[in-house]
């Protein structure tokens, strides 16, 4: 018998989420590496058409990106300690970038070898968070090469579409419709299946301790036998952050409400210092919980994502759409 439900899956993923608030350090920097399934390809790719890919076709023009930036360098005019500190700056600023990837990434390791530790069968399940993160760091590399395919895939085919999209609302005719239709239908499957192997690659190269190309073999027959799991669970966790993302928009519509109080009430009082407070802590409100509510969606995500996979690896899981097919018999 294929077991789970998508039920006990969400389930899962609302304690995990709920129990293990330690996840939630680990949960807010993965955050900035996009959510693990189909939800971070399916924003992207609608920026993409929505603004004609004009940002993302910026990056074709790389190299003479980086032609102007060298020669506006050249033109400033810094004594010899204004170089020195201007030197000093952007070390600074590249180590903290870097320091940064380092941390979303093996934070977002960590956060499925958290959420690993729940399903080794414990009458008393425990996260340790220090085991977690030196998993996060072991296997930091193959983790990050995972999120860098997906990311230049996305982009590639942000910009392919995007382009696509630009053309055929500059010169409507059949052959450019077409050609967007084509190049949509093909980044929808790929984005999606690119998407759907990066999961169950980082869950074999966090609970199975597989290398990166091996994790994307294995990750590609899981895949293959769960193709309409993949997407039917895809389609719920979107499901899940369309209601997070109307949670957030009412936040910011209770935000602008307050904002509106605050505005009348210094009008009426005359303290001009009320409106700096009050904006200051509103916005400050506005900020912790999108921040909160962001990082609630990841862990709950990946805590999804990570149960399915190991149930997938280890049992199976069969396909809601396919079982109503056989009820019906």
């Amino acid at each position: 018998m294929l077991e789970p439900t998508y039920r006990q899956a969400l389930s899962h993923g609302w304690e995990i989420a709920k129990k293990y608030k330690l996840l939630w350090v680990f949960g807010f920097f993965a955050t900035f590496l996009g959510q693990m399934g189909i939800l971070d390809f399916a924003v992207n790719v609608s920026l993409a058409v929505d603004q004609q890919g004009l940002g993302y076709a910026a990056l074709l023009n790389f190299p003479e990106l980086i032609k102007t930036f060298f020669i506006a360098i050249g033109q400033l005019r810094f004594g010899f300690s204004g170089w020195a500190w201007f030197s000093w700056l952007t070390v600074v600023a590249i180590g903290a970038q870097v320091l940064f990837i380092f941390v979303a990434v093996t934070s977002q390791a960590a956060l499925v070898g958290g959420i690993g530790q729940t399903l080794l069968g414990l009458k008393k399940a425990h996260v340790d968070a220090g085991k977690a993160w030196h998993e996060g760091v072991k296997h930091f590399w193959p983790v990050f090469f995972l999120n860098a395919l997906k990311r230049i895939a996305i982009i590639s085919m942000a910009i392919g579409v995007g382009l696509a999209a630009f053309n055929m609302s500059s010169a409507p005719t059949v052959a450019s419709t077409l050609l967007f239709g084509v190049l949509m239908v093909l980044a929808v499957t790929v984005g999606m299946v690119l998407s759907f192997l990066l999961v169950y690659a980082v869950g074999y190269v966090i609970l199975e301790g597989y290398g990166f190309m091996q994790s994307l073999s294995a990750a590609w027959m899981v895949f293959q036998k769960h193709m309409l799991v993949s997407l039917e669970v895809g389609l719920i966790l979107i499901g899940v952050n369309v209601l997070g993302g109307i949670l957030a928009l009412l936040a910011g519509g209770l935000f602008l409400g307050y904002m509106a109080v605050i505005w009348a009430v210094t009008l009426v009082s005359g303290i001009q210092v009320l409106w700096l407070i009050g904006y200051f802590l509103g916005v400050t409100a506005l900020v912790l919980f999108v921040v909160m509510l962001g990082t609630l969606l990841t862990v709950f995500t990946t805590s999804v994502w990570t149960y399915l996979f190991v149930k997938m690896h280890k049992k199976g899981v069969k396909s809601r759409f396919l079982s109503l097919f056989s009820l019906g018999r």
